[in-house]
């Protein structure tokens, strides 16, 4: 096993680092997502309310997690095959906890607000509509 944990069957071929880029006249293609130009768009323009709408909103959980699923793509010029993959098991592992400090603060028949960033939304809200004992609320019923 390697210093980092891995094995050696893990150290992948390493992909073909990009071509050097052209002196052509073709302008850098912005890869900002969507949703996070929107994002500063409202952030700019509209009022704290209609950001955290947003920030609540189903389309911007999508558009926000698609984010951390592009992480599991393959780097250029890393031979680790898991290092997104990682990442993510140590999103998860966050989130999982803050879910079992839920668990450990809560009561029977307590209400609890979760006030946390929205890139936490959709890994927790998957996690508690599978719990039986939890009942969830959508925000936006209370941001209108």
């Amino acid at each position: 096993m390697w210093m980092d944990g891995r094995m050696p069957q893990e150290i992948g071929t390493l992909p073909s680092a990009p071509k050097p880029a052209q002196p052509a006249a073709i302008p850098p293609v912005d890869t900002t997502p969507e949703v996070y130009r929107v994002l500063q768009r409202k952030i700019k323009e509209e009022s704290v309310l209609s950001v955290v709408r947003y920030l609540n909103s189903p389309e911007y959980a999508l558009g926000d997690n698609a984010f951390y699923v592009r992480m599991l793509q393959p780097e250029l010029g890393s031979d680790d095959l898991y290092g997104g993959a990682n990442a993510l098991t140590n999103w998860a592992k966050r989130n999982l906890r803050i879910l079992s400090n839920l668990y450990r603060v809560a009561e029977p028949g307590d209400r609890l607000l979760l006030l946390i960033g929205s890139g936490h939304l959709t890994p927790l809200n998957q996690w508690a509509q599978g719990a039986q004992d939890l009942a969830l609320m959508n925000t936006l019923a209370y941001l209108d």
